[in-house]
This record gives C-alpha cells, structure tokens and sequence, in this order.
C-alpha cells in the first residue's frame, strides 16, 4: 500500500466539504458503488428468483448468489490486478458455468431482464453526496464519475442517474466496461484527465480529486497519476447498536494485549476463558434488563462458522456457561437460556483482516448464513462476537433478519470494537498474527495444554510455506501428536478444505504422515 501522500486526504462527507473550503479543486471525480450509493439487497434476492426461475427450482437460492459473489469477487481482481474488462453477459455466462448449468439459456434475455430488475430495485444515493452537490452549484467546477463495472453495465448505471434527474449534474461519466479498464490501471485515470483538460484546459493533475471507498482501485490508481485523491469512509448504519467491553480508539495505545489476542485467535483457551468472564460481567452490570424476564428465553450465538469452530465459539460458549450458572445459582431464575449456532455456508481463502470496510462486506454479503434453528418471536437474542472492527458480520446478520422478518429483541456483544474510522481495518490483521507469527508459535500454544482448535489454525497450517510445515509436522511426530494430525485433517474435510488448490498441497502431506506412520 501506498503512504499517505500530499496528494491524500480521507474521511466522509463533512470531511470532504472541509477538504472542498481549503484546497484548490477544479474538477471532482466520483466512485459509484459504495461512495455514492450503496447497494439495494432486494435486486439481488429479486435477481436471484428470476434466474432460478429460469434454470430450474434445482438450484437453490443460497447457491445462486453464491455463485455471483465469487465470480463478482474473481472479476473484481482481475478488473484490478490490470486485465481487460469484460461485457456483463460474459459474467453471467460464468455464473452458469460457475453452476454447472447445461441447459439452455438465452443470454440476452436475462442480461436486459436483470437490468430491469435493477432499475426497479435501484440502489439508494447518498444524502450527502446530494448535499455536496449542493454545495459546488455555481462553483465553477466540474464533475464526473469514475467507476468500475460489473453485472450491471454502464450504459444501466446512465439509465438509473436519468431516473433520479441527477445525470445532469455529470460533466461527463468513465466506466470500465466503455473504458476497456478498470481502476488501478493508469489507462482509466488517463482517460479522466484528458476529459478533465477538455474542460478546464490550464487545469494540473493535483487539481483533480478522484473520491472513492477503495484504497487500492481509488487512491492509489489516482495518486499513481499525480491527481489527488479524497478516501471515502463510507458511514455504517446499523439496526441495532454495537456494545463492548474494550473500544479501540488509537493504534498507538491498545486497550487489550495484542500478544494476548493474537494468542486467542490461534486457540489459546485461557485467555477465551478470561476474555468470557470480562465480558460476562460487562453484560449483568449494563443490560441487567435482559435477566428480568424469566418467562423469555435468551438465546446465544457465536459468529458463524461451518464445522470448525472459531476463536469466537469458545469466547461464547465460556460466557455461555457463566450466564447460565448465575441465572441458577445467584439469581435463583429459571430463565432458559440455549446455545445456537449460525451456520455459514462458505469458506475463503482470502485474509479477512487486511481487507477495509467494503471489501469484507463485498466479500461476505453474498454469502449464505443460515440460522440453525428459526428464532421463536419470544426468543431474545445475543450475538457475540470477539471483535467488531467494520462491522460487517453484524450487517450481513442484520440484513438476514430484515430479509425473514426476524423482529426478536437483540443485543450484539463485542470483547473490543474499533471506534475510530481513521484507523486502517489492517489493524486486525496486525492484532491477530502479532504473537503467532511462525509455526512454533503455534506449537507452543497447541502443546500448552488448554488448546482449542480453530478455523484460523486449521487454515494458518495449510497455508504454511514448506519449511514452515516441516518443522511444525516433525514436532508433531516427535511428540506422538498423531491425534492431533487426525483431527487437522478430519476438520479440513468437514470445511472442504481438501478441495482448495491453496489448501490442498499441505492437506495430501498431513495425510501421507499417517500413512507413514
């Protein structure tokens, strides 16, 4: 990632018309997606009926979308590791590929028939990029948009501006897929400041800012150039409110232990034991309320996961466990209190923790999250979780209850949430590998005594480099820690790592050393 520049500024819409009052700017380039609107669910649970409906009630709805985020996600970097774009009917036939549908289809149908669908269940603009404009009427400068392309083409995006009346206020609009490429690429943003000249001929590339959501595709595409570059921090709305125990408010003076933290993460039981009782006690002293009503039963999830636990399941389960005792033994309630799980129903390779905001959600939003069992309306729900950085889990819960109009009474529960939104979301990334940072690390905590196995160990061993998995898989052999490999590869099945190319190669040398042996 680039350093923070002169030519870099960042924050909201209050930010930027701060930004606007003391630099020279004559011409504004927009992102789109995620800065000046944000996506509408409904297109997408209507997109995915039309097509089920015409490829056969076989497919599942949950499979559909599943199948347009990953081959979004795949287009997404390809568009910004430079390769060419490509027309939206090519993605969809990927789609189907990605379904292995052998039927027929007729394209071009379904591309103009989504697009209706798009039109209908348009996404929402942002209030305060309305205002903004607001703000520049009779400036004198220019505006434009610079986006990146998907399933819905340019050429529908023009459309949706028409039918707001503000493709007006547009000096002129760039897309990838008219384009050719997308941002990062310097082609793109080659394209944005001769426009830009076109309109403004003495006008200097620092003269331009480009405003987007996305640091690598938006600032450091535009800063490549020379223009300037505003990073939108989109704002996050939340149904229900984030509570914690800790708030992160400054890299610089941490509320918890990072070495402590990292411990946790990889499946140090102590410290999910330690942070369980912190927040169990957090609960009783500020929502008290919710141990009233002992004719309600309260109802705890951990965050989803498929078959292999997270760090997170034993936090809960440890809070699970104090939660019940004191109901019986100090309050003398009869309250019931369950456990329940929400299952997610896809697994990734990526890294989580470096991503920002809206590539998580990007990431997770087509994602199928199921609840194991439908919560009783007299249920009361919390849902907990070992940190809230973005906030992204908790939205794409959120938008599962508006979507089966859950209306249960809920409360979302944080060890640690991020409060500052100037701080780099990387931070988790930072947090959770700063104390397991090789494989002996892990043997250590893994030989500690009070381990339990979580998806980020299971998935930080198959990810080792050879020499990493050499020494990890030798100790493990001299220590008689058969079981231990038995129950690494039993998890990896139950997750389908063995099907992952990243996983693969360290799943077949886990399994030849039994075989060995």
């Amino acid at each position: 990632m680039l350093m923070e520049s002169k030519f870099e500024s960042r924050g909201k819409w209050s930010d930027l018309a701060v930004y606007n009052e003391s630099n020279v700017v004559k011409h504004y380039s927009f992102d789109f997606w995620n800065t000046i609107v944000k996506s509408n669910s409904v297109f997408k649970s209507e997109r995915a009926e039309f097509i089920r409906h015409q490829i056969g009630h076989d497919f599942s709805i949950d499979s559909i979308n599943a199948a347009f985020g990953k081959i979004g996600r795949e287009y997404n970097e390809s568009v910004e590791s430079g390769q060419q774009s490509i027309l939206s009917r090519d993605l969809y036939l990927k789609v189907f590929n990605e379904l292995n549908y052998k039927g027929e289809i007729d394209l071009d149908f379904v591309v103009d028939k989504v697009e209706d669908i798009f039109l209908q269940n348009p996404p929402k603009i942002e209030v305060g990029f309305l205002n903004f404009l607001q703000l520049l009427k009779n400036s004198g400068k220019t505006i434009s948009l610079t986006s990146n392309t998907a399933f819905i083409p340019g050429s529908v995006i023009k459309k949706y501006l028409a039918s707001i009346n503000i493709d007006e206020h547009f000096d002129f609009l760039i897309f990838s897929d008219e384009c050719g490429y997308g941002k990062p690429s310097n082609i793109i943003f080659d394209n944005l400041l001769r426009k830009a000249k076109e309109l403004h001929q003495l006008i200097e590339a620092e003269e331009i800012t480009h405003v987007g959501d996305n640091y690598f595709a938006d600032i450091e595409g535009s800063v490549r150039l020379g223009l300037s570059a505003f990073f939108f921090i989109p704002s996050i709305e939340f149904l229900y409110p984030r509570y914690s125990v800790h708030s992160l408010v400054s890299k610089h003076s941490l509320p918890i232990s990072a070495e402590k933290y990292s411990r946790f993460k990889f499946g140090d039981l102590s410290i999910a034991k330690i942070y369980a009782l912190e927040l169990f006690e957090y609960f009783i002293n500020n929502h008290s309320q919710w141990l009233q009503l002992s004719n309600r039963p309260i109802v705890i999830y951990s965050s989803p996961y498929s078959s292999i636990p997270t760090s997170s399941y034993y936090l809960t389960r440890y809070f699970f466990d104090y939660l019940q005792d004191y109901l019986l033994d100090v309050l003398k309630l009869n309250t019931q209190v369950l456990f329940s799980k929400i299952n997610r129903c896809q697994t990734y390779t990526e890294d989580y923790g470096a991503m920002s905001s809206e590539q998580r959600y990007d990431l997770i939003k087509n994602d199928t999250y199921v609840f194991s069992e439908e919560p009783r309306e007299d249920w009361r729900l919390v849902f907990i979780d070992d940190i809230s950085i973005t906030g992204t889990h908790q939205r794409v819960i959120e938008d599962i209850m508006k979507l089966n109009n859950f209306s249960n009474e809920s409360l979302f529960l944080y060890y640690s949430k991020l409060d500052n939104p100037i701080i780099d979301p990387v931070i988790e990334n930072e947090l959770n590998y700063n104390y397991v940072n090789s494989s002996n690390k892990l043997l250590e905590i893994i030989y500690s005594g009070s381990f339990g196995l979580t998806t980020r160990a299971v998935k930080y061993i198959l990810r080792l480099p050879e020499s990493d998995f050499n020494i990890f898989a030798q100790s493990l052999i001299q220590n008689k820690r058969l079981d231990f490999i038995k129950e690494i590869i039993s998890a990896s099945k139950s997750n389908g790592y063995e099907s992952i190319d990243t996983f693969k190669s360290n799943f077949l040398k886990l399994n030849s050393l039994l075989v060995d042996q």
